[in-house]
């Protein structure tokens, strides 16, 4: 969840300032790769290294909510 949240960090601050469609055409792009790269690290755990699917899809629900909270209480 966290090197998601960098890549789409990267990807929606990196490239300066631009108008408002390309900044959300970044910030899009920079979500739907956080959520590829959540998707691969979820199938290496459970299919590749064989780790119990329960927990490793709760760590990752867990991961996020701690996320918008942390974004909540930030803000």
């Amino acid at each position: 969840m966290t090197l998601g949240g960098l890549v789409a960090a990267w990807s929606a601050f990196g490239g300066g300032v631009e108008g408002a469609g390309m900044a959300l055409g970044r910030l899009l792009l920079g979500l739907g790769a956080k959520w590829l790269i959540v998707i691969v690290g979820v199938f290496l755990a459970i299919g590749v290294w064989h780790l119990p699917a329960m927990a490793v899809l709760a760590g990752a629900a867990i991961a996020a909510v701690g996320l918008l909270v942390a974004t909540k209480l930030w803000a």
